[in-house]
């Protein structure tokens, strides 16, 4: 996990090695015990979610928040 700090967003990366994308985010039942935390932080961000990465090397899940003043 990286943090990027700047003057009005926070900006989180976190990497993974597993090769598929991460589920699309959709409403996922309020009471399941798993598939909400992509959601959570969906909804937290000034920014749609990225995914980077390649065949073989895993992925990069970014995430911005805005900082609040």
């Amino acid at each position: 996990m990286t943090l990027k700090l700047f003057s009005d967003v926070l900006v989180i990366e976190v990497w993974d090695a597993a090769e598929h994308r991460p589920i699309e985010v959709t409403c996922a039942d309020t009471l399941a015990e798993s598939g909400r935390g992509l959601g959570i932080v969906d909804a937290l961000t000034v920014a749609p979610l990225m995914t980077f990465g390649g065949r073989g090397i895993g992925k990069t899940v970014v995430a911005v928040l805005a900082l609040s003043r």
